[in-house]
């Protein structure tokens, strides 16, 4: 519940519907291996940098919730961050950084938490390909409540 009210989906808000957040637990690919393997398929003919030409969008897998600063909750320091990224082929997070911020905290706390993320990949013509995405992350430090059941 909490990962649905700080991700908002620009253009694809109905694939967290059916999401589920999960601990990372698995070793990653080293940055300089991963960059490299998203160069080589960037070059290639299959590559995808648009959602709108996909067949398939990427779906969440697992989505990690961010961290939010504890000195910036205390402060009452709210705001949002839009984190850009590539959707590799192997469904796992490449490039990730802060389009936009309102706090440099916050940007730091969104994109560590966003390159911990899996997707199932983005298919074009029936294979996996690279995508281009952007999220926008809230912290919020008054999440609204849900609306109490009328009797």
């Amino acid at each position: 519940m909490l990962i649905r009210r700080l991700l908002v989906w620009v253009g694809i808000s109905t694939l967290l519907a059916g999401c589920a957040t999960e601990s990372q637990s698995e070793s990653r690919t080293t940055p300089a291996v991963a960059s490299a393997a998203v160069d080589s398929a960037e070059n290639s003919e299959n590559s995808a940098t648009d959602i709108a030409l996909l067949d398939r969008v990427p779906t969440p897998i697992r989505q990690v919730a961010p961290t939010y600063p504890f000195d910036l909750r205390r402060a009452g320091v709210s705001g949002t961050v839009v984190v850009d990224f590539i959707v590799g082929t192997d469904g796992n997070v490449y490039r990730a950084y802060a389009v936009r911020s309102t706090n440099p905290q916050l940007a730091q706390a969104a994109v560590a938490a966003i390159e911990k993320w899996k997707y199932r990949p983005g298919i074009r013509h029936g294979k996996a390909v690279n995508t281009h995405l952007q999220v926008p992350i809230t912290f919020d430090l008054n999440p609204a409540q849900p609306a109490a059941p009328r009797a």
